[in-house]
């Protein structure tokens, strides 16, 4: 989670363009350049330090064209300078969060605090780097290390929000992720930037999505036990009483620090207020619970937001995430001796999506996206600390990505489990198993979709594994036995996971 947040001055906070400009045409008709003021680009003079640009306009440096600027800029200070709109709210949100601000400038220190100050923002930071606190300006990232160093912070604890091509560059040369506030809808920067907001209240989203949902302790023995359901498929039928009592039979046989469903928790136009009657059921256990939506939770119009609205449940665990990623994107964290030992990811697989095959858009079930793969690396990256492992980590979402699609069912000695239909997985792979492999975190993925299935099977190292249904549609042959996934992952990183049914106990393990 990002502990710091680092702010350029102009242009990103406050709306001081025109300020800039006439201070600069006011100075040069006062005292004519070596050089015409034309020459100089309007970003470089919108970016760079009065210091820098008056080295350039002058080739004979004078204390005098500095106080001039300090003279001029004193008596245009109130007619051409504003914040943008909602930085208040949005630092005031920041500030409630416990994140600390910081400001990392190039502009002169005392005309810094001066705009500080008249706009009524200074007291949100706790410290301000300026021109004068640095030897080597942007874009060398002096200052970000400085204020990484002094603070304490490491890299990925500390976020840099900027609008110009320098400050872009300042916060990848400290290796610390930038965000560009594109106040003017100006896409010509966008490349300097990691992530690009068009409205500050957009930044307090971003920070949330790097928190944890919530934070578990590994039970005595080393342990974190979830309990997986998949596909209840309420619809307000008598399904649902026989679905509510597999539900009491496994948690009560199971005790599980935490149950998840992973989608499709119903199917119908009342899928409000079933998910009410859900959160019912499992309020009676007062154990923590969860849920990622399934491409069928929103059939018959039924919309994410009014599902959302109704559920009142003080043991659910669940963060709507980031809008550009879906609904329900989020993590928990594990933890042994104050220190983050696991990571449960949930993520959304969506409903449906086209895929360009044989150039042509195809029809498919829904998967993960490039920018859902990118926050699941950069939370993880949170947790690079020297001399340290990243924590293991789960992913459970709906729909199986296509890695389940790979597998022979006529091979019976390359997965575990029952395998009676074929996986209905996205047609083509995505960049899954690159993200995984890079931060070398996840030990499994759990996902429901397809009720005949209950199978696992290892690839490259990872377990892919399908929940057992636990409702009672059934759109393939009756009597399919219906159950649930255990899954255990332990503080010294092993992961054990076995199918439970109703009538018939446990089954064979599989074990990492």
């Amino acid at each position: 989670m990002y502990k710091a947040i680092v702010f350029d001055l102009d242009g990103t906070l406050i709306d001081s363009d025109d300020l800039v400009l006439n201070i600069y045409e006011r100075l040069t008709k006062q005292f004519p350049p070596d050089i015409k003021l034309s020459t100089i680009d309007q970003e470089t003079l919108l970016s760079r330090s009065y210091i820098e640009i008056l080295k350039q306009l002058y080739t004979k440096p004078d204390e005098k064209y500095l106080n001039e600027i300090y003279h001029i800029h004193e008596a245009l200070l109130c007619d051409h300078l504003k914040l943008y709109p909602n930085i208040v709210k949005t630092l005031e949100a920041l500030k409630e969060r416990g994140i600390r601000l910081y400001l990392f400038t190039s502009e002169l220190r005392r005309i810094a605090i001066t705009e500080l100050v008249g706009l009524s923002i200074y007291h949100f930071f706790e410290d301000v780097i300026a021109f004068e606190d640095v030897e080597r300006p942007k874009p060398d990232a002096e200052g970000l290390l400085k204020l990484m160093v002094s603070k304490r912070y490491n890299k990925h604890e500390m976020l840099f929000i900027g609008n110009s091509q320098i400050d872009g560059q300042a916060g990848k040369n400290a290796g610390i992720r930038t965000v560009y506030f594109n106040h003017h809808k100006d896409e010509t920067k966008t490349i300097f930037f990691d992530d690009v907001m068009t409205d500050p209240l957009q930044l307090l989203d971003y920070v949330i999505a790097y928190e944890p949902a919530y934070r578990f302790n590994y039970q005595k023995d080393g342990s974190f036990k979830v309990l997986q359901f998949t596909d209840l498929h309420l619809m307000d039928n008598d399904n649902d009483i026989k679905t509510k009592k597999l539900l009491d039979k496994l948690i009560k046989r199971v005790s599980p620090d935490l149950i998840c469903f992973t989608g499709d928790q119903t199917m119908s136009d009342k899928a409000p207020m079933l998910y009410q009657k859900l959160a019912a059921w499992i309020e009676v256990h007062s154990i923590p619970w969860t849920f990622v939506f399934g491409n069928h939770d929103t059939d018959f119009n039924v919309t994410y937001d009014h599902i959302l609205e109704g559920l009142n449940s003080p043991h659910l665990i669940f963060k709507p995430g980031p809008k550009a990623f879906g609904v329900g994107n989020f993590f928990i964290e594990l933890r042994a001796n104050r220190k983050t030992k696991g990571i449960l990811f949930f993520l959304d697989t969506h409903v449906s999506d086209y895929y360009m095959i044989d150039d042509k858009p195809t029809w498919g079930y829904g998967s993960l996206k490039v920018n859902q793969l990118k926050w699941y690396d950069q939370v993880l990256s949170q947790y690079h600390y020297p001399y340290e492992k990243v924590p293991d980590s789960l992913i459970f979402m709906h729909i199986p990505p296509y890695e389940f699609s790979l597998v022979d069912q006529n091979q019976k000695d390359s997965f575990t489990g029952t395998f009676e239909e074929k996986p209905c997985t996205p047609p083509v792979e995505n960049k899954l198993l690159a993200y995984l492999h890079k931060q070398n975190s996840t030990k499994g993925i759990f996902v429901g979709h397809d009720h005949y299935n209950d199978f696992s099977f290892y690839h490259d190292n990872i377990l892919f594994a399908y929940g057992r249904v636990s409702g009672y549609y059934e759109y393939g042959r009756k009597g399919y036995e219906k159950g649930a996934r255990v899954i255990s992952l332990f503080e010294d990183g092993r992961m054990t996971t076995e199918i439970i049914k109703i009538g018939k106990g446990f089954i064979p393990k599989d074990k990492g």
